[in-house]
């Protein structure tokens, strides 16, 4: 149980981040089967609101992007053999979009983020 003033602190993959949009099954933040359930961030908003918590601030995780991009890359090429011939393109262009991935994120829709909740003490 949290204190009257506690903290909620969740990171969760961004289901409406542009390399999910792109790798999409093949996407290793989903990171199956350790990850049952998938939220984007608004669900995992209302869903803690609902539970008493308001949002008190949210941010990227920056490396996430790098990671997602690449790593999903490779992951990409190990289940479809066919994309052999393309790996140095995939992963420059991997690499390119971890770029700009994270630039989404530092407007609010990176690949990884951080949510802060505080229990809502006017709702108890």
């Amino acid at each position: 149980m949290l204190k009257a003033n506690g903290w909620l602190i969740i990171a969760l993959p961004n289901l409406l981040s542009l390399d999910f949009a792109l790798y999409h099954k093949y996407w290793v933040a989903l990171d199956v089967p350790r990850r049952v359930f998938h939220v984007t961030p608004k669900q995992l908003i209302q869903f803690v609101q609902k539970s008493g918590f308001k949002l008190s601030k949210k941010h990227h995780i920056p490396t996430d992007a790098f990671y997602n991009c690449l790593y999903s890359g490779k992951l990409l090429l190990k289940k479809d053999r066919s994309l052999r011939w393309i790996k140095p393109l995939l992963y420059f262009g991997a690499s390119n979009l971890a770029v700009l991935s994270y630039i989404l994120g530092l407007i609010g829709n990176g690949s990884g983020m951080v949510f802060y909740f505080q229990k809502d003490v006017d709702a108890t």
